[in-house]
Parts: structure tokens; C-alpha cells; sequence
């Protein structure tokens, strides 16, 4: 319990409510209001955990692992093909805006003037 104790000093305000919520625990307050709350509901739960632990025992792990397994091989060929797809959908995007349009359009739009040399390309260019 000690060992929990400091892990709670060590979360931060957000985590605090995060594990208060999870708990069903008032999420409103300081962060010593919130390590106090958690480590209340942590003192009188820890009597069942372990009761619950013992009962359970190795059963649970047993039963927990097998289903865990065959989910996992079923995940891996998607996610194999996800890769695929993604280096092949790898795109350059290129402008077909001349530069001088693009230096201009940027000069319009943070207000800054255009230069006399930009301008004098832009009407020869027309």
C-alpha cells in the first residue's frame, strides 16, 4: 500500500481524475483531495482484490490466455496489408501555380506589398 501511495503523489492532476472516474469517484477538487479519495477507495477495495485474487488464482489466467491468442493472429494480416496500402498510396503533391502567383496570393494575404520586381514579371508575363 505504501508503494501506492507514492504513485499517487506522482500522477498528475489529470491521471488523478482519470483514476477517479474509473472508480466512480468524485473527480472535482484539489489534487490532495483526489490522492485522499483514491487512496480511501483503495483501503477498502484492497481487502476484496485479494480475496478475489485468491479465489481466482491461476483459473483466470489460464482462461484469459487462451482467448487473447487467436484474436492476435487474426489482427496481424491487416495490419500487414495497411502497411501495403500506405507506401503505396504515397502521393507528391506538386502546385500548378507559378511561384510568382504563389509569392503574390502570400504578398495579398499577410498584407504585405509585392515587390517592384515581382510586379514588373507579372506584367511582363501577361
Amino acid at each position: 500500500m505504501a508503494a501506492e501511495t507514492v504513485e499517487l503523489h506522482k500522477l498528475k492532476l489529470a491521471e488523478l481524475k482519470q483514476e477517479c472516474l474509473a472508480r466512480g469517484l468524485e473527480v472535482k477538487g484539489n489534487k490532495q483531495d483526489l490522492i485522499n479519495r483514491l487512496q480511501a477507495y483503495l483501503d477498502e477495495h484492497a481487502e476484496e482484490e485479494a480475496n478475489e485474487e485468491d479465489v481466482l488464482g491461476e483459473e483466470t489466467e489460464e482462461e484469459e490466455q487462451k482467448p487473447i491468442e487467436p484474436p492476435a493472429k487474426e489482427e496481424e494480416p491487416p495490419e500487414k496489408s495497411a502497411d501495403v496500402g500506405a507506401e503505396k498510396k504515397v502521393v507528391k503533391i506538386t502546385s500548378e501555380i507559378p511561384q510568382m502567383e504563389r509569392m503574390q496570393k502570400r504578398a495579398e494575404r499577410f498584407n504585405v506589398p509585392v515587390s517592384l520586381e515581382s510586379k514588373k514579371a507579372a506584367r511582363a508575363a501577361r
